[in-house]
């Protein structure tokens, strides 16, 4: 654990030795211990909102505070604890239970009111960050051409198949604009807890205004191998009526060709002795 951990842990009165510490995934860290969850936002963390640690770590509380009473469920924040340059942001903890087809379907109904919000009525403290965070657009394309790189390594000739022909058509088509709609930026599994028969919403680092498709492709898409007919009830649940068939149709090959090159490069490598080359 790094010692500014360990500091604002002390700072909360909380023994660094009763806590346990795993990866939060884009450089920060998730601190846990009995009835608590934690996380630490730092220099270097990847800074999608373009805020920094402590305002980015503002946003989230804000985000806790206010959108349950919007419809948008999210463990309670208990305290946040500030340095000029970092920031830990302590939350209830949510006992693990399985994320389940009827959570999925729950979590497109809360998706479509996340969507429902204006950004301009939300109250000052979250409105705010929300209006300087970046729009989130263009992480996924991002990941589909790093793919298609790794791929050209083990296998220069595939651009010139049928999979080549998709990828290119895809970034030719362009990104559809981002949007001006609350969106949550990273909306699937890992930041929804099944919580009884409902879910609660983590992980409010890119909460912006952007394209809600980014949000629904991201639930139906981020997950790889959803069956086609669970895929069809979320959108289902999230209506089809508020659906821009166009702009989900390109989220989502975006994320079928993210999953289907890591898989061919994958399969390129692999001898048939069955060991990974490299």
């Amino acid at each position: 654990m790094e010692e500014s951990s360990r500091r604002l842990l002390g700072a909360a009165g909380i023994d660094p030795a009763s806590v346990t510490e795993r990866s939060g995934g884009s450089g920060t860290a998730v601190l846990t211990w009995p009835g608590r969850a934690a996380k630490h936002y730092r220099p270097g963390f990847d800074d999608y909102s373009g805020l920094g640690p402590v305002a980015t770590a503002e946003k989230v509380v804000a985000a806790a505070r206010h959108l349950p009473e919007l419809g948008v469920p999210v463990p309670a924040v208990i305290d946040v604890l500030r340095t000029a340059d970092e920031a830990l942001v302590i939350s209830e903890a949510v006992p693990a239970a399985p994320f389940t087809w009827a959570h999925r379907l729950e979590a497109a109904r809360v998706l479509r009111r996340l969507h429902d919000i204006e950004p301009a009525s939300l109250a000052e403290d979250l409105r705010l960050p929300v209006l300087r965070s970046r729009r989130n657009a263009g992480r996924i394309r991002i990941g589909v051409e790093r793919s298609a790189a790794v791929l050209d390594g083990a296998d220069p000739g595939w651009r010139a198949g049928p999979v080549g022909i998709r990828v290119l058509s895809l970034l030719a088509a362009g990104e559809p604009e981002p949007g001006d709609r609350l969106v949550h930026g990273d909306y699937f599994s890992v930041n929804l807890l099944a919580d009884g028969d409902g879910v609660l919403v983590i992980d409010w680092d890119l909460l912006s205004r952007g394209d809600p498709m980014w949000d629904l492709a991201f639930l139906v898409g981020a997950d790889p191998g959803l069956p086609t007919l669970v895929v069809e009830q979320v959108l289902d649940a999230y209506g089809r009526h508020r659906i821009d068939s166009a702009a989900l149709e390109w989220h989502m090959e975006c994320w079928s060709l993210f999953w289907l090159l890591r898989h061919l490069a994958a399969a390129r490598r692999q001898p048939a002795g069955g060991t990974p080359i490299g």
